[in-house]
């Protein structure tokens, strides 16, 4: 399963990239504090007397933090329509202002928690359409703000047709992988009742959080399932890695047979579990009273200590002959 995941991740990361260098070339950028707020006006004349900076190296993840960061690029004129698209789904806001003529138009809103992306246009990320002008060329001010650890900026401008054959190619990517978990999902369930072998169905359960966690991580979720649910939206990705962990864990406490001399090693993976359990409670008053915002950060510190404590734990079982090389790599 690992390795058709790493290669569902290859195939991905080859459908999002390329075929934009030629607008990473041109776009510059220009942040200021959030608290020091700057109307477009003010923008555009930052943009005139040469404030706005050329990213020499331009990254896809970015810090952004509690600033508000500007990007300009310029469309040549011509007829047709581009599609601009940000490639993040939990973006905090985004927006884009069409200058031409000395006019200026501003085009829709985006947030992940409020005006999120596909209510617009029906996509999982953000996407602006840009109407090109025959006579005049088109300036483009692309307006972000993304508080927290480092943002995914992805960016693709294409026509009509470019769009669409890079979203269904995505699309058919996502559903192998989900069409391959789902099968072994039901390959597991038969096995499991067959040689009533019931601590699988952890794994099984296991299985289905990674789904759950695919199609939050994809953004695919917030489109097509939850969107209407604000708990859902803010935690569900780290809720369901919880619960995936808890879930293997009890996998490997229940399916591992270690004799009374290895009980040591049971334990590690008991007090994994266990240590899931306040975390959840936690989940359960973010539900009913909310706040916590930033609580999601504590938990991926925790469970990334629980998984590399597990990952030695194994090593060592390994080492011994005690379980599979195929359920540690």
């Amino acid at each position: 399963m690992k390795i058709f995941f790493g290669i569902i991740l290859v195939l991905c990361f080859c459908c999002s990239t390329d075929k934009n260098n030629a607008l990473y070339d041109q776009i510059t950028y220009f942040d200021h504090t959030t608290s020091n707020e700057l109307s477009i006006n003010e923008i555009i004349d930052k943009h005139k007397t040469g404030n706005f900076l050329k990213d020499e190296s331009p990254k896809y993840y970015k810090k952004l933090g509690d600033h508000t960061w500007w990007y300009h690029f310029e469309l040549a004129k011509g007829k047709g329509t581009k599609f601009f698209t940000v490639s993040n789904t939990y973006l905090s806001y985004g927006k884009i202002f069409i200058i031409r003529n000395d006019s200026i138009t501003p085009l829709n809103t985006v947030s992940y928690y409020k005006n999120q992306p596909h209510k617009s246009i029906f996509y999982k990320h953000p996407v602006w359409k840009i109407e090109l002008d025959e006579l005049d060329a088109t300036e483009v001010f692309l307006k972000l703000k993304n508080n927290g650890g480092r943002t995914l900026l992805e960016f693709h401008l294409e026509t009509e047709n470019e769009f669409l054959k890079r979203i269904e190619y995505e699309y058919i990517i996502s559903s192998l992988f989900i069409a391959f978990l789902v099968c072994m999902i039901c390959t597991l369930l038969f096995f499991a009742t067959l040689k009533k072998e019931y601590s699988v169905f952890f794994y099984v359960f296991y299985i289905f959080c990674l789904i759950i966690e695919f199609l939050a991580g994809k953004g695919l979720g917030l489109q097509f399932f939850w969107s209407g649910s604000s708990f859902l939206t803010n935690n569900i990705r780290s809720l369901f890695q919880t619960i995936s962990l808890l879930s293997i864990g009890l996998f490997y406490v229940y399916f591992y047979k270690l004799s009374h001399k290895h009980q040591i090693n049971k334990l590690i993976f008991r007090w994994g579990v266990y240590l899931t359990f306040p975390l959840l409670c936690v989940y359960g008053y973010k539900y009913f009273f909310g706040g916590l915002g930033s609580f999601y950060l504590l938990v991926w510190v925790i469970l990334k200590a629980i998984a590399a404590v597990w990952f030695l734990n194994h090593l060592y079982l390994l080492k011994k002959k005690l379980v599979p090389a195929y359920l540690v790599f």
